[in-house]
């Protein structure tokens, strides 16, 4: 338990709230310094949050103490090697929280979660985790720790409240926590996992690369055999990568007409296709994060990143759904891509919610450490 102090201001610690619990999931990154400093007044001028109250750290894979610090009040929680649990935050209302963690473990990345209900209040909650996020779990060989749990369960309730979910025909976080993970399809767990061919490298909570030269993850996803929601002139392709680079092969997709796919950053330009038989181009500079393709109508197709639109519609005309397996880090049946690839998907064309996948995401590899 923390050391607790006594304080000449009021503490975020009995409060309330008034619009219901707000989890934020973390991860503290030891990579590259024993000290860590956090702070989330983004979060909380944004509205995100407005105060925090508890905090829950996962320090079970430690095998030395985590130290939290915080500044404006001088508290500490000392967390033992091998610990969890819940405590309370003693710090100021009103001002931006921040602190600085500390642990002698090299490398160590430590789950956390951030939230906005009184530390008196936790024992008595229990987390509802949606039947898909469920499902997820399940199908992972090693079970998820809770903290994974929950960060899992909060991007899928976000996709599922903003109608994100039910766009998408399969989905992948290759971000995980192991490979076996990696590779499960959220949309339908047991059903089009990713298959990993040749020299494919991955990495816990950052995904896979490829070789460049043969490594790719294959769907077995067929768009004209077995597309629902992607469909011929209402589809959609869409990768994070966390690898910021010019690329000579596509990051997903298939290079057969009909095609999809895309180069994020070839010559200075997105190149990108959904099925048709053309690809077209618009400029472009960096490939870091959400990418994605999308067709709305049989005439235009449009390139995203980070939610964002990269320029005007372009014309393209789609002659049909693609008949040949979908790849990740590569495209079928020729081209290999080496950016690091932490999610990839195929759905219907996302009609104006391309900036909540982005910000649901972002905040999913903000919490696993990869943003």
């Amino acid at each position: 338990m923390g050391r607790l102090m006594r304080a000449p201001f009021a503490l975020s610690n009995l409060v309330s709230p008034i619009n219901g619990g707000i989890m934020l999931p973390r991860t503290l990154d030891f990579s590259t310094t024993q000290t860590v400093e956090v702070e989330f007044t983004v979060e909380q001028i944004l509205g995100v949050c407005d105060f925090f109250q508890s905090i829950y750290i996962e320090n079970t894979s430690n095998v030395n103490q985590l130290v939290l610090t915080f500044p404006q009040s001088g508290y500490s929680i000392v967390v033992a090697p091998g610990q969890q649990g819940i405590w309370p935050l003693l710090v100021p209302k009103n001002v931006a929280l921040r602190f600085s963690a500390s642990t002698s473990t090299a490398n160590a990345r430590i789950p956390f979660i951030m939230l906005n209900l009184p530390y008196q209040q936790i024992g008595r909650l229990g987390i509802a985790y949606s039947p898909e996020a469920l499902a997820i779990f399940a199908a992972m060989t090693t079970p998820p720790s809770d903290a994974r749990k929950i960060i899992i369960n909060t991007l899928v309730n976000l996709l599922i409240s903003s109608g994100l979910w039910s766009l998408f025909d399969i989905l992948y976080l290759l971000a995980a926590a192991d490979s076996q993970a990696s590779l499960i399809n959220w949309k339908n767990p047991g059903a089009f996992t990713a298959i990993v061919v040749n020299t494919v490298t991955f990495v816990a909570d950052r995904g896979h690369t490829s070789n460049g030269t043969n490594g790719r993850l294959r769907t077995q996803f067929i768009p004209s055999v077995n597309g629902v929601n992607y469909q011929q002139n209402n589809a959609s392709l869409w990768s994070w990568s966390l690898t910021d680079s010019a690329a000579a092969g596509a990051d997903m997709g298939n290079l057969t007409t009909p095609r999809c796919f895309f180069l994020p950053r070839t010559g200075g330009n997105f190149q990108l296709d959904v099925n048709g038989s053309a690809s077209v181009t618009t400029p472009n500079l960096s490939t870091l994060g959400l990418n994605g393709a999308s067709r709305a109508v049989n005439t235009h197709v449009r390139a995203w990143r980070n939610g964002v639109q990269i320029g005007a519609d372009l014309a393209s005309a789609s002659t049909g759904l693609p008949a040949q397996e979908q790849w990740i880090c590569g495209g079928n049946s020729f081209q290999f891509s080496t950016h690091q690839m932490a999610m990839a998907g195929w759905a219907a064309d996302l009609g104006g919610l391309e900036p909540t996948l982005y910000s649901g995401l972002l905040a999913y590899m903000m919490a696993v450490g990869a943003a």
